[in-house]
């Protein structure tokens, strides 16, 4: 009986507690314009019709991260709003009806940025967004902490189904979507994840700039970008880019740019990228103000510490212009894979995809893809596909170097750095596989870099059969070169006859970081070839 009436008690408790906190919650009273908003207890909704819509939205936004409330409406209807709006700490949905029936027009005054988002977990959807006016260069939305909050630094964003545009009028560069730490320390990057869902940009200058650490999610799916610098693009990120099912129209593509603070992925698939190229002497800089890339490319795979795929995208081709144009250009480590590339092309340094890799352990595989490109009659150079820069460590299933396989469907020729030639097959008239090799290393590594007096060594056997030319061997530190020498300085002619090693040791003069590597070019019978080895790895430390 004890027990029973113990229930009880807790049970009419309870009630009570339940209903006096759902009868309060009803009873809140905004103190927003009435006029324009209303709050039914669970959401706002707000309608246009003021002088600037901007305060009531702000105030609804404001009201339903105090009391708790996640939905905030924006009726049929154009609002206009001036100097833009900011997110802080509020997690729910600021939606509309459609792109068509519920459109924002911002008016930049004061402010860099249209929407403002700092820390919750925000969702915008069924809207368009325009900037109409804008006094100085900015973006139509920035995740960014506020000053003063800088710690507020995480954010779960997305954006569904919202066309995001610049108007006709706006004369200054507009971003869409930016991480912008420019109120904090320039090396604070925001965490999190970011989605985009079947989104719509227009005539920006780089559609989307996010360069998140931590181990940063971005997820870019089936969405339609029109700008005129990149369509993504990313600079010393440690996120993981999946950029699935888009239509990409612009002057720059895709960029995964610098050096990830930790392993990082990209995923570049089943994208349609439609190339309004500008000429390689045009660069387009970042948001931060950094040119990192010179060459047009539409995906430029460059970030050091990043695994690319880059699979089932079709690259079209036929408005490129220019002398440095290239669909593709890849550093490091990347698949490429079911990649169709077509269209009219015209210099040989126009080659459909540029592979360098030559700083790298694992290499790159290039296979499965078709090519459908023409070599314009007024060309005067030789055209190549898959142009690999000497020393590349490039693979193509178990071959050890990309060739004119039937598992790629070339038109022309491969080729290597120094080998302009049209010959399908890079290798010399001997097996450059019976190349032995060796590495030694001496070297004092603090906070990842090698210390002055650190040694590396590079030695390379000739069992080939044949005597071969040594031309020369050069040491690099990632992509920066440390050391070269010519081999004729230490070799007679340069000959390495067959049974015989030939090797170097550089001894650095100042401190390095990254992956040391060497690199031989060597000659048989006019054929010029390269033999590239990594010789010390930060993150491989041991088995060399």
């Amino acid at each position: 009986m004890f027990n029973l009436k113990i229930a009880k008690l807790t049970c009419f408790i309870a009630v009570v507690a339940l209903a006096s906190i759902s009868k309060t919650f009803a009873q809140v009273e905004t103190a927003c314009d009435t006029a324009y908003v209303a709050f039914d207890g669970a959401e706002y909704t707000v309608s246009p019709g003021a002088e600037d819509d901007g305060p009531n939205i702000q105030c609804a936004i404001d009201e339903a991260s105090e009391f708790g409330a996640s939905v905030v409406n924006l009726s049929e209807g154009e609002f206009k709003v001036t100097d833009g709006l900011l997110f802080t700490d509020f997690t729910g949905f600021l939606q509309g009806k459609t792109t068509a029936d519920t459109q924002v027009l911002i008016e930049l005054e004061t402010a860099r940025n249209g929407i403002l988002v700092e820390a919750g977990r925000t969702t915008l959807r069924y809207m368009t967004i325009e900037i109409s006016e804008a006094a100085e260069d900015g973006s139509i939305v920035a995740i960014s902490p506020l000053k003063g909050n800088c710690p507020k630094k995480v954010t779960r964003f997305e954006i569904d189904r919202v066309l995001m545009r610049v108007g006709a009028n706006v004369k200054q560069q507009v971003n869409g979507l930016v991480t912008d730490s420019s109120e904090c320390d320039a090396d604070l990057k925001m965490q999190g994840t970011v989605l985009l869902n079947r989104v719509e940009i227009a005539d920006t200058h780089n559609a989307v700039e996010l360069s998140m650490g931590g181990g940063a999610r971005v997820d870019i799916y089936f969405s339609d970008i029109v700008s005129r610098g990149y369509c993504f693009a990313s600079y010393d990120a440690n996120q993981t880019l999946n950029f699935v099912g888009n239509t990409c129209l612009s002057e720059k593509g895709v960029a995964v740019l610098g050096t990830a603070p930790a392993k990082s992925a990209a995923i570049i698939s089943n994208n349609d990228f439609r190339s309004k190229l500008a000429p390689s002497g045009k660069s387009t800089a970042l948001s931060d103000g950094s040119e990192p890339v010179s060459q047009v490319s539409q995906v430029a795979a460059l970030a050091k510490k990043v695994d690319f795929t880059i699979s089932g995208n079709s690259f079209h081709a036929e408005n490129i212009i220019g002398t440095a144009v290239v669909p593709v250009a890849i550093k490091g480590e990347a698949a490429v894979f079911k990649n169709s590339f077509w269209g009219p092309i015209t210099t040989r340094s126009q080659a459909a995809l540029v592979a360098d890799s030559h700083s790298t352990s694992k290499g790159s595989a290039i296979f499965g893809n078709a090519f459908d490109l023409t070599d314009p009659a007024e060309s005067t150079e030789a055209f190549s596909d898959v142009f690999l820069v000497a020393g590349s460590n490039v693979v193509n299933q178990s071959d050890d170097r990309v060739s004119n396989s039937t598992s790629n469907s070339l038109v022309s020729a491969v080729s290597v750095e120094g080998d302009f030639s049209s010959t399908p097959n890079d290798r010399p008239g001997i097996d450059s596989n019976n190349f032995g090799h060796g590495s030694a290393s001496s070297v004092v590594a603090i906070n990842g870099f090698l210390q002055p007096g650190s040694q590396i060594s590079s030695q390379i056997s000739n069992n080939t059969g044949a005597t071969v030319v040594v031309r020369s061997l050069t040491f690099f530190a990632d992509d920066t070169q440390i050391g070269t020498a010519d081999a004729a300085d230490f070799l007679e002619d340069g000959l390495l006859p067959n049974g015989e090693s030939f090797g170097l040791t550089v001894t650095l003069n100042q401190a390095v970081s990254g992956v040391i590597s060497s690199k031989f070019i060597l000659e048989y019978e006019s054929d010029v070839f390269v033999k590239s080895y990594v010789n010390y790895d930060p993150d491989r430390q041991f088995g060399f």
